[in-house]
């Protein structure tokens, strides 16, 4: 018995490694291009790819979309596509898996030579709906464009190349996290927050408060720069936003956001 627990506990050690995971974290489905005002993807400050001009390539999506999911810098290879899992592998940063029917929403599906995002998970364990970008790697046909430059595509959709998969990288422990699809991330939910916006400051965090102003002791929580927040317009006034952020919600001064389109 004991030899066989063991020899299970090694397959498991094969197949994956944990890391570092972030738990609730809230997952919203993205269906559509991001917009440049995100600056998961257009700041050189926090997206290394968009420093290198690498801006439409599929590195440059996945570290800016694992940025957007996580609220905080993702622990993913600044190198090639081809390299992402086993970079991640050796250095032992996120659980991973080689197994295929072991997708999970949010996480990074690695190829042989080009990195994507599950956004959908199938009954059966298999990634549903990916999104990303690409350039030469793939031809244009194998994207929908949706207003984004033909020689910059990007995709929502089932997955492609499924022949060259290499492993997922899981970023999140997103098993009671998942909120409805929206295109662009744009409508997350019918009880009111129905704008996305993102934390654009210098300084990390700023403080989440019960009450829509500037007082001792209505400070119930922070948000870290950069991260993607709902906002519910309803409840927001005098300069202030009602948004939630994972499992928090309370006002945050408009200062600090930037809407996204």
């Amino acid at each position: 018995m004991k030899m066989k627990k063991r020899i299970i506990a090694l397959a498991l050690a094969a197949m994956s490694v944990f890391g570092s995971l972030t738990a609730n974290a809230a997952f919203y489905e993205r269906t559509g291009v991001p917009g440049p005002p995100n600056q998961n993807y257009y700041n050189t400050a926090l997206n290394p790819f968009y420093t290198k001009n690498l801006w439409s390539w599929c590195t440059w999506y996945c570290y800016g979309r694992a940025r957007e999911i996580l609220g905080t810098d993702p622990q993913l290879s600044r190198g090639a596509a081809s390299g992402w899992f086993s970079y991640n592998k050796s250095n032992n940063l996120h659980p991973y898996s080689t197994n295929y029917n072991a997708a999970r929403i949010g996480s990074v599906m690695c190829f042989s030579n080009r990195v994507a995002m599950v956004e959908t998970v199938n009954a059966d364990g298999t990634p549903g709906n990916i999104s990303g970008t690409g350039t030469s790697a793939y031809s244009s046909g194998q994207f929908h464009a949706n207003d984004w430059p033909a020689s910059k595509p990007f995709y929502f959709g089932p997955v492609w190349g499924a022949d060259q998969f290499v492993g997922y990288i899981y970023l999140v422990d997103n098993t009671s996290s998942y909120v409805p699809p929206q295109q662009n991330a744009a409508q997350q939910n019918s009880s009111g927050f129905t704008v996305t916006g993102y934390i654009a400051t210098q300084s990390d965090p700023i403080n989440l408060r019960c009450t829509p102003e500037i007082k001792n002791g209505n400070v119930i929580g922070s948000v870290p720069k950069g991260a993607t927040i709902a906002i519910d317009k309803s409840k927001s006034s005098n300069g202030w936003y009602y948004i939630r952020y994972g499992s928090q919600t309370g006002y945050v001064s408009g200062k600090y956001v930037s809407l996204v389109d």
